[in-house]
């Protein structure tokens, strides 16, 4: 299988990790969580061809945690980003790669919470990327929020905002690429998740059929 980066977008309690349990079960695809490159590293410690800068970039991201937590060697990143372009995008998909490739999957991904404010950046760099975003009704949302975190005063107040301004580059992103970014409502996939990782599936440019799922779990079976 062949294709793009698959980023899973929206904020907390939405379903993106539901989402992401769904597509790691495919054969090919690996989905990581938060590593939030692009947010915190892109552009920060100067032109990458540049040795002290290169070498500034890779000690702060194998000293973060979040590439602790990948399968990933400092050494093989170097030998790898060496025999091509310099860039920003480049070494952060040649970790994300090298992590799905140390699982035996060959297509890799992120979900993150506010991936669909990275949107425009993405594409640019990214153009065979693909965002799933997933939305979900904003008072069951905040019921559950509320229900598994501490009730601090204005809380309600403060998740509502960040769903409209969620739902707000959802709307965007989805007139601006039309063909690279899709809305998959909470309630769907829920209700019928067979039918949801079938567009899904043909969204990104799967040949795959999901087999058997229950609306109960997050693991699906899947037939290629």
């Amino acid at each position: 299988m062949s294709g793009g980066p698959i980023f899973i977008a929206g904020v907390s309690y939405s379903g993106k990790t539901q989402l992401r349990l769904m597509l790691n079960a495919h054969a090919d695809v690996h989905i990581t969580r938060r590593t939030y490159f692009w947010r915190r590293y892109a552009n920060r410690y100067g032109d990458l061809r540049r040795a002290e800068n290169l070498e500034r970039a890779l000690t702060a991201l194998f000293a973060s945690p979040q590439v602790q937590a990948l399968s990933v060697d400092q050494e093989s990143v170097r030998r790898e980003f060496a025999s091509g372009e310099m860039s920003y995008t480049r070494l952060f998909s040649i970790i994300h790669r090298q992590n799905a490739r140390a699982q035996g999957k060959s297509r890799w991904g992120i979900q993150q919470s506010f991936v669909e404010c990275d949107a425009e950046l993405i594409f640019a760099e990214l153009p065979d990327a693909r965002i799933l975003h997933v939305v979900r009704a904003p008072l069951e949302r905040v019921t559950e929020s509320l229900g598994k975190s501490s009730r601090r005063p204005g809380k309600v107040g403060w998740e509502t905002a960040l769903w409209r301004l969620s739902a707000g580059w959802a709307e965007r992103n989805r007139r601006h690429y039309p063909q690279a970014y899709k809305l998959i409502p909470w309630e769907r996939m829920r209700a019928d998740p067979g039918s949801v990782l079938a567009e899904v599936c043909a969204f990104l440019g799967m040949e795959c059929r999901p087999g058997a799922g229950s609306s109960r779990s997050s693991k699906v079976r899947w037939c290629c």
